[in-house]
């Protein structure tokens, strides 16, 4: 697991640009989504996250203190018969996604996290 805690001037290169690092951060995810689910996207508004054409994929969680971001990243990976049991997207009529009809190894979309992340907010 990634924890990439910043402050956000360094992150975004503004102290208050959390839109910018939320944005960052869906980027983040469809880049990793789309390397299974070509057609996924990103919904704005009270249906933020990455969507594919049959629900939804990815969601994105920030918590800011003091100019510090803390944020996560969460991927419907694989689905098992329990999956989501009673959980609506966005409090929406809509279902989640997954990326694989079988589990893929875990650490193969962990490092793609962490790669994009660092891609992301880490340019060097």
């Amino acid at each position: 697991m990634l924890f990439a805690v910043d402050r956000l001037e360094v992150l975004v290169g503004d102290r208050r640009g959390v839109r910018k690092a939320v944005e960052g951060l869906l980027d983040i995810a469809l880049r990793v989504a789309s390397k299974y689910l070509p057609k996924a996207h990103i919904r704005e508004g009270c249906e933020a996250g990455v969507w594919g054409e049959q629900g939804k994929i990815a969601s994105v969680g920030v918590y800011i203190d003091r100019g510090v971001l803390l944020h996560g990243i969460a991927i419907n990976v694989f689905s098992t018969p329990t999956s989501f049991l009673g959980i609506r997207p966005c409090g929406l009529d809509a279902v989640p996604e997954f990326l694989c009809k079988d589990e893929p190894p875990m650490e193969i979309i962990a490092q793609a996290l962490a790669k994009e992340t660092l891609a992301q907010f880490w340019r060097g």
